[in-house]
């Protein structure tokens, strides 16, 4: 056993290993794929601020253009005697000076900058209505989807403090996450003002998005694992089972050679004259050979039931059974085995209605199984006692010895097909490990039940339940 379980560990490591390697591609998959579309939102974020920021400026440009017009502060545009006059002499300083073009664009560029920008150096507060701040920010948040529970601020970096926040505030501790952007880009300032805004269930929000991909990622490993699991407990199965059937294999090649090697003894005394002269003593062989016979066709009917239970065509065929007559019939065909090795069977049958719907058959051959292992698993002196009890519902019967006991680890396992009960390096023990699971099979199949106490080195007691309807 322990040689079979060596040789599947390199295989239940590669496949540990793979798996391993598919969950880790597949966190880092959805780990990336969350800061991916961390960065989208971040960056659509910052593109719109940005974009508010424009419009602000615009808007701030156009108020100050309107207010100049309004106090005619532009220069008059000179009338057309002026144009005149001045044209030919404009034309011949043109041709002499090449680069007065650039001269006037550089001042005619620095007198509009110097017009617009006379702004900067107001107050931020000043040059900012709240109300059109708070519903640019409303709509472009809309326009874009996002959570709708928001926080923005005006923050001065040289003085380390908020000029103005939103409607639902904003903390300290939300700068380190905040979203930032330049309020006035186009300033000569080297100092700006920040718009900073700072998203609350960003991360549900982001998590919402991708939802679909990650709940797809996360079955794909559920059923992976699922399948792996399946996958190594089945070779783990398929190991035992083979050992298990290569133990069948030598106990039954053993148990039905020695019933074969007693008959072809007894078939070769009974082929020599001399022996079948002695008086008696042909008769004796005929005996073995019978009794021989029958232990093969017992051990013969075990495997076809195990083969009968396998291909799920086990039939019961209920009738009105009386279950002490088929318990003392059991018992007197096995009392003599039990007598061999200085043993008793006692039976104490105390049900008031011993009649029940049952399959007689099947129910004297696990009564027949538990007797023959109680004699089997009780080396010394066996002490069997069979008893019955009776309810409304139907009838109980047990069969307790004082043998060898059942760990409680085995307890569970000793109805698995092919499962022995192990005993060290001690082989005294025969059979097949097929009667208890026969015996759980024929309970099922009349709707019953089957419990087991034991204790090391003091015995075993098995208790059947058998309804006394199978509707």
């Amino acid at each position: 056993m322990q040689r079979k379980r060596k040789s599947i560990v390199p295989v239940v490591s590669i496949a540990t290993l793979a798996l391993l390697g598919l969950i880790a591609i597949q966190l880092y998959w959805m780990q990336s794929a969350i800061h991916v579309q961390q960065d989208n939102f971040n960056r659509k974020i910052s593109e719109t601020m940005r974009d508010v920021a424009r419009v602000i400026e615009k808007i701030e440009i156009s108020e100050q253009l309107m207010a100049r017009q309004e106090g005619n502060l532009f220069i008059n545009r000179p009338d057309s005697v002026l144009m005149q006059r001045y044209q030919s002499e404009e034309e011949e300083l043109n041709a002499r000076f090449t680069d007065i073009y650039f001269s006037k664009a550089q001042l005619i560029n620095q007198f509009f900058e110097d017009l617009l920008n006379t702004g900067q150096y107001k107050n931020t507060l000043d040059r900012l209505d709240r109300q059109l701040l708070d519903s640019l920010l409303r709509s472009a948040m809309r326009s874009l989807n996002t959570p709708e529970v928001y926080h923005y601020a005006i923050y001065e970096p040289i003085k380390d403090t908020f000029l103005l926040t939103g409607p639902d505030g904003f903390k300290k501790e939300m700068l380190a996450n905040g979203i930032v952007t330049i309020l006035f880009p186009s300033d000569r300032n080297p100092y700006p003002d920040y718009l900073i805004i700072h998203f609350t269930g960003e991360k549900r929000f982001i998590l919402q998005r991708i939802s679909a991909m990650v709940l797809i990622s996360l079955l794909l490993v559920a059923f992976v694992l699922l399948s792996y699991f399946i996958a190594i407990n089945t070779i783990i199965k398929q190991q035992k089972l083979a050992v298990m059937k290569n133990d069948f294999i030598n106990n039954m090649t053993h148990e039905f050679k020695t019933p074969i090697s007693t008959i072809a003894l007894a078939c070769e005394a009974l082929n020599d004259a001399d022996i079948r002269a002695i008086p008696n003593l042909s008769d004796n062989y005929i005996q073995i050979i019978g009794e021989e016979n029958k232990r093969l066709g017992i051990m013969a009917e075990k495997i076809l039931q195990t083969a009968i239970l396998d291909q799920g065509k086990l039939k019961i065929k209920p009738e009105m059974v009386d279950i002490h007559d088929v318990i003392l019939d059991v018992v007197k065909k096995f009392s003599m085995q039990v007598e061999i090795n200085d043993g008793e069977i006692r039976t104490v049958l105390r049900a008031n209605d011993p009649k029940i719907m049952a399959d007689k058959v099947h129910l004297a051959n696990i009564v027949g199984n538990l007797l023959d292992n109680a004699n089997k698993y009780s080396p010394k002196k066996p002490f069997i006692v069979v008893k019955t009890t009776s309810s409304n519902k139907g009838i109980t019967f047990s069969v307790e010895d004082n043998g060898i006991g059942i760990s409680k680890a085995n307890q569970k396992k000793i109805f698995d097909k092919l499962f022995r009960v192990p005993t060290g390096n001690i082989h005294n023990f025969k059979g097949f490990g097929l009667g208890l699971s026969y015996v759980k099979a024929i309970v099922d199949a009349h709707n019953g039940s089957i419990e087991v106490e034991s204790e090391l080195d003091k015995g075993t007691k098995f208790s059947i339940f058998l309804p006394k309807n199978q509707s």
